[in-house]
């Protein structure tokens, strides 16, 4: 909640159905030149890898049925299907296409392989 404190002192009051955002997504990184404002959306699309992520890309998953990768979005409440490919690394360009355009500013690069 330190972000919280430090916005309100240095700019002022968060508007209703606002939050703050860390843009280097390092949530102790609390200088006011790594915050932002944006919407619980545009906070989402800044996330970190999750954990049980096995592809080492973020959208990109195996279809057991299919023997192939696969790249899939999330956006506007709707699964978007990106295609099947032969290597995480296809369908991680397929996703990173999608969601560069999709996130604008909000998007990170957030590989771990």
């Amino acid at each position: 909640m330190a972000h919280r404190i430090i916005w309100h002192m240095m700019i002022g009051d968060i508007p209703e159905g606002m939050s703050i955002d860390h843009i280097n997504g390092n949530s102790s990184d609390n200088r006011l030149q790594n915050l932002r404002l944006a919407t619980h959306k545009q906070n989402m699309q800044n996330r970190k890898n999750s954990k049980r992520n096995t592809s080492g890309y973020r959208g990109v998953y195996w279809s057991k049925a299919r023997q192939k990768w696969y790249a899939q979005a999330y956006s506007n409440s709707k699964h978007i299907h990106l295609g099947y490919f032969d290597t995480p690394e296809l369908a991680r360009d397929a996703w990173t296409a999608f969601a560069t355009k999709e996130h604008g500013d909000f998007y990170r690069k957030v590989d771990v392989a």
